[in-house]
């Protein structure tokens, strides 16, 4: 390698552009790299964006879908067992469904306002224009919660080569708490807050900010949480259930049950 930069240095090349030309050489052979094996920092980058785009407490009540979209590409990958037929099965399948279709209402229906004394006009003007790209936003969103749900099921390969076997689902949702305070609490009882943190986000926001709160967006929300907590309530089923006993041992053969054979006949102790 440098053989070949002097070489072109004594050509007359520009020792700038020399490193702009082997800056975009190697963006261009490792960007590619980037997007399979750096997957949570795409993830963060289309989280920001779509929060640009929308408002905080669209984004938190969005991001809520991320246990449920997990769930389904766990599904889809044969890393998740869905159990129709029992209670905790159907519970999973019909929480996503309630979830998805909250999503699509916070997406598509904004209501009407709800007044809050604090906003002020000015900041409710700039969130209302911000508005407009909630589309991209959503979108952005969604794609971050599967950048996320795909780099969650590649690990599942590396925590095989431990020895260490989590439900995907269940690691997903403990993971996805990371920025809330109690995260690492028990990952059986840390979905409570997910109602708790879309509150506390959206009252934060509409007096730090001046977001203007609308009905479909908040009715939305809390649909996305019931549907998760169906799901979440399936899935600690799945984990709470015992193990089917063992087998019981045979009883071992007495000594007069046992034939001892001598000379091709039993032999029967006198």
């Amino acid at each position: 390698m440098s053989v070949i930069a002097k070489y072109a240095l004594d050509y007359g090349l520009s020792p700038r552009i020399f490193v702009a030309a082997r800056l975009v050489i190697a963006f261009s052979i490792l960007s590619p790299l980037a997007l399979v094996f750096e997957r949570p920092l795409l993830e963060q980058n289309l989280y920001y964006t779509g929060m640009q785009l929308t408002t905080p407490t669209f984004t938190s009540g969005m991001f809520n879908l991320l246990p449920a979209i997990t769930f389904v590409m766990a599904c889809i990958f044969r890393l998740e067992k869905v159990a129709i037929h029992s209670h905790r099965g159907k519970a999973k399948v019909l929480g996503t469904c309630v979830a998805v279709a909250g999503a699509m209402l916070m997406t598509f229906w904004r209501g009407q306002v709800i007044p809050l004394p604090w906003n002020s006009l000015l900041h409710a003007k700039k969130i209302h224009r911000h508005d407009e790209d909630i589309l991209r936003g959503g979108l952005m969103l969604v794609c971050s919660c599967l950048s996320w749900s795909f780099y969650v099921i590649l690990q599942r390969n590396k925590l095989k080569a431990l020895k260490l076997h989590p439900n995907v689902t269940v690691l997903d949702v403990s993971q996805q708490q990371r920025f809330t305070l109690l995260g690492g609490w028990h990952r059986r009882r840390v979905s409570i807050f997910n109602p708790i943190n879309l509150i506390a986000t959206a009252v934060i926001s509409s007096v730090v900010l001046s977001e203007q709160m609308f009905v479909g967006r908040i009715i939305g929300a809390f649909v996305i949480i019931i549907g998760i907590s169906f799901v979440l309530w399936g899935k600690m089923g799945e984990q709470t259930t015992p193990p089917p006993p063992p087998p019981p041992p045979e009883p071992e053969a007495t000594e007069k049950e046992m034939k001892i054979v001598r000379d091709g006949r039993p032999f029967v102790e006198e």
